[in-house]
């Protein structure tokens, strides 16, 4: 039968935790969101990340692949005004293998207002990047505009097509025209 020696935990061992706490809280933005500057003519920044699975299906094209890929999960706003805080975001999108993809991305609140975004894929040196143009929506965020941008990590990609992964850099720029009557509504 093995014998277990009783363990000494030194002083500064069991201090680890509460630095490590202490530490968290005292960087800039720990537990606090930090909204970003409205722009004079109207715009407002925001940042977020948005983590979703989904299905993928392949057609092989001679040397090519076309590819469809349907992507639903949480986008939640890390930093901005004027957005709810959490969406559902759902995706479907297109890509030709030959550098041209596209799609379209619906953000839902948990009122059920919805943002519209058309997709769409960009070669750049460090990967693809998908940039969607913000085209309007309902209730709250009806005669909005805007873009975002992100790049796609894969964290899970099965031979069935099954897909999950998370957003990298995912940050955009809105607006409501000036003709809205309606005001900006607060962000809970």
């Amino acid at each position: 039968m093995p014998t277990f020696l009783p363990t000494r935990v030194t002083r500064p061992a069991r201090l680890l935790p509460a630095l490590v706490v202490a530490l968290l809280a005292a960087a800039p933005g720990a537990g606090v969101e930090s909204p970003l500057p409205a722009q004079a003519d109207g715009w407002v920044a925001f940042e977020g990340t948005w983590s979703a699975a989904g299905q993928r299906r392949t057609l092989k094209a001679g040397d090519r692949e076309a590819v469809t890929t349907y992507l639903s999960g949480t986008l939640t706003i890390l930093r901005g005004e004027g957005f709810r805080k959490g969406f559902r975001g759902e995706a479907i999108g297109y890509s030709d293998g030959a550098g041209f993809g596209a799609g379209t991305l619906v953000l839902t609140d948990d009122r059920g207002d919805q943002i519209f975004s058309d997709l769409r894929e960009q070669a750049s040196p460090g990967g693809t990047v998908y940039a969607a143009t913000i085209r309007g929506g309902t209730g709250a965020y009806s005669r909005i505009e805007g873009q975002l941008s992100f790049r796609w990590r894969h964290l899970v990609s099965t031979p069935d097509g099954d897909v999950q992964g998370v957003t990298v850099g995912l940050a955009g720029r809105y607006r409501k025209p000036a003709s809205d009557p309606r005001p900006a509504e607060a962000p809970q």
